[in-house]
């Protein structure tokens, strides 16, 4: 079998190497710095696609880099995206809500609400961080809530992340929830009951054990 490659493009500035993930379709489109030695400076999730240019940085310090959205397909699209400060009129970090401690394989309501300090419409970008994510949804209006149905289906901790464009393609910075999903107990009880049918003898012991 024949590993897979994966190219990385870099760029160096003063001993500081970012670099943009390239992974697969459903993971990927983190922008990376680190520190000479060897440590993280900070990472930005841009995008749930692939970043695939080498990063460019302007004389501001403005980090520009190319993204796509899947490499297979000819009817792929792309994004040019720029990171740096932020401008005043960008939307504000989405207020994330819902349940944080949800039952697997039940529908819940998550609300997403930015605000645009200028008053522009809005549109939402979410990721929920289990290869699902949620195209540009919009126009809203300024401060009014963006609901999805979700459901997970493994146990585990996830971190819903959102973030705001508004009409002049201004994008805010990413809001935040994390949902901690434990193991469904029905399922568990379930798959021993089936153990113990199985294997009667166990049954016994775990009875005599009960019993004292």
């Amino acid at each position: 079998m024949k590993s897979k490659k994966y190219k990385i493009n870099i760029y160096i500035l003063d001993g500081i190497i970012i670099f943009g993930t390239h992974i697969d379709p459903y993971y990927g489109g983190e922008l990376i710095a680190v520190n000479p030695d060897g440590t993280e400076r900070w990472r930005n999730l841009l995008a749930h696609d692939w970043i695939e240019s080498a990063p460019a940085i302007g004389e501001d310090g403005t980090i520009y880099v190319g993204s796509v959205n899947d490499g297979y397909h000819p009817t792929s699209w792309g994004y040019l995206h720029a990171v740096g400060k932020l401008s005043p009129d960008a939307p504000t970090a989405p207020d994330v809500n819902g349940p944080s401690n949800p039952r697997l394989r039940i529908m819940y309501d998550y609300t997403f609400k930015s605000t645009s300090p200028v008053g522009r419409q809005l549109y939402y970008y979410v990721s929920w961080e289990e290869k699902v994510y949620t195209n540009w949804k919009g126009p809203f209006d300024s401060g009014e809530e963006f609901i999805v149905k979700h459901a997970f289906y493994e146990a585990g901790t996830y971190i819903i992340r959102a973030r705001a464009k508004d009409t002049n393609n201004l994008w805010g910075p990413w809001g935040t929830l994390t949902v901690a999903i434990p193991r469904d107990k029905s399922t568990n009880n379930m798959l021993l009951q089936r153990i113990l049918e199985r294997f009667p003898l166990v049954w016994r012991v775990v009875s005599r054990l009960n019993v004292r």
